[in-house]
């Protein structure tokens, strides 16, 4: 699918899901208001439910994410998380994967993240820093976008502008 045309590729393919806290949650929100498909997997099944509602699609595990989805955002609490979903037996990577780029938007230990992304040097992973502000939101913003492969962001454009200088509400998570 690389090299396709994005005006034909991108609101009809299926983009996974894997972490559906608050920020996870309201990325798959954001894209389902564009018009992708999702795919959504979380320990906690019951957090998937309203995204079911909203027209996702509930995965058993992270490995049929990686099945379902060439392009998976990651959204969990940290880097050791993200290796354990993307690495481990039955993550992301598992089985029969199609995945071929991750967008990591996990707040975890920079050095950590380098490391993993240098372990999946075959998945180009794009990392979007989420810090909230003062006003307790995070502003998902392309100005703060690393990638360990130049390819991930023009292969995720479609996706990060849906996302784009987007406000989430972190309050609930942050108390």
């Amino acid at each position: 699918m690389a090299g396709m045309d994005k005006e034909n590729v991108s609101q009809s393919e299926t983009v996974g899901g894997v972490g559906n806290g608050v920020v996870g949650t309201a990325i798959a929100e954001l894209l389902l208001e564009a018009g992708f498909g999702v795919v959504v997997w979380n320990r906690t099944r019951s957090k998937t439910q309203g995204l079911v509602a909203q027209g996702a699609r509930a995965a058993d595990t992270p490995a049929e994410v990686g099945t379902a989805c060439r392009r998976v955002f990651v959204s969990v609490m940290t880097t050791a998380t993200v290796a354990e979903l993307v690495e481990g037996p039955g993550g992301l990577l598992a089985g029969d994967a199609k995945t071929e780029y991750i967008l990591d938007t996990t707040t975890g230990d920079p050095e950590e993240t380098m490391v993993l992304a240098a372990r999946l040097a075959g998945v180009p992973t794009l990392l979007l820093e989420q810090n909230p502000g003062p006003e307790r939101h995070v502003v998902l913003d392309l100005e703060g976008i690393g990638s360990s492969d130049t390819t991930a962001a023009e292969e995720l454009s479609d996706l990060i502008e849906s996302l784009q200088d987007r406000a989430i509400d972190v309050a609930l998570a942050r108390g």
